[in-house]
């Protein structure tokens, strides 16, 4: 559910300021708002300056969850049904009643994260929202993080940390504790480990839109090689404490990252087996 949630960025749907969806929530019309959105639109656009001046974000609501709004328009008949200032009164009466009623689009247990996440929009240039949207979408080609909706993958992109390393540097080293996942954006990479001999193995090498370090985030445990720059290289870090509040609940991503370190690990222990026999 969370993907077509956030496709619906992509259906054009307007984005629209927090006071427009408050009109819907007078109505007690069942509305979702997806605060985890990055607004972009070019300076030739009409609400451009609506993007740039004010905080949206774009919300939905379905047909076949009017019927759950009755009671408020019956309320406000009533309301609108007494003479001259009693029926204003009334009317206004009504505002004290801020009840929400859940979309049906939104499950028991709310948005997903990144769904709901707040992306800072105030004093952001579109040319950065630009960028962090190609972020996104380039995220998305990655076998990892392919199940995610665009808008997802670029709310995702906010929480990582880019990085530039040199030739030769050491990106990860055997036997730290992990502290997130690193994704390879341009260059490669050599893994290495010592087998049991104390002699030092490549185990692989990996280039542009591969994972490292998966496993020590998969199994909370230690890294089980080191990771060194071949080439200069740059990377999208995403620590365990994001990588646990944002994607807990995106299976098709654990699934990916754990199905690729049981993969890695078998590879690992059978290179350092072969090198030790």
């Amino acid at each position: 559910m969370s993907k077509d949630i956030s496709s619906l960025l992509l259906a054009g749907i307007s984005p629209v300021t927090n006071k427009a969806s408050l009109g819907f929530h007078f109505f007690h019309a069942p509305t979702v708002v997806l605060h985890g959105s990055v607004p972009y639109t070019t300076p030739d656009a009409y609400l451009f300056r609506r993007f740039v001046e004010r905080t949206c974000f774009p919300f939905a609501f379905l047909t076949a969850d009017v019927p759950s709004a009755m009671p408020r328009l019956l309320a406000m008949e009533a309301a609108l049904a007494q003479p001259g200032r009693s029926g204003l009164v009334a009317l206004l009466a009504l505002k004290t009643d801020t009840r929400a009623l859940l979309s049906s689009l939104v499950s028991a247990e709310g948005l997903p994260a990144l769904t709901d996440a707040n992306v800072p929009q105030h004093g952001v240039p579109m040319e950065t929202r630009r960028q962090m949207l190609d972020v996104g979408e380039w995220l998305t080609t990655t076998r990892t993080f392919a199940s995610l909706a665009p808008a997802e993958a670029a709310v995702l992109g906010t929480f990582m940390e880019r990085l530039d390393v040199s030739m030769g540097d050491l990106i990860i080293h055997q036997g730290q504790v992990g502290d997130g996942l690193f994704i390879i954006e341009t260059g490669q990479a050599a893994v290495e480990a010592r087998d049991h001999a104390g002699r030092r193995v490549r185990l692989a090498t990996r280039g542009p839109s591969e994972t490292l370090g998966e496993i020590a985030l998969v199994t909370g445990g230690e890294r089980t090689a080191d990771v060194v720059a071949l080439t200069p290289m740059r990377l999208l870090k995403l620590t365990t404490e994001n990588y646990g509040h944002y994607l807990a609940r995106m299976i098709e991503v654990e699934r990916q990252l754990a199905q690729t370190a049981a993969i890695r690990a078998t590879e690992t222990a059978q290179r350092l087996s072969s090198s030790s026999g």
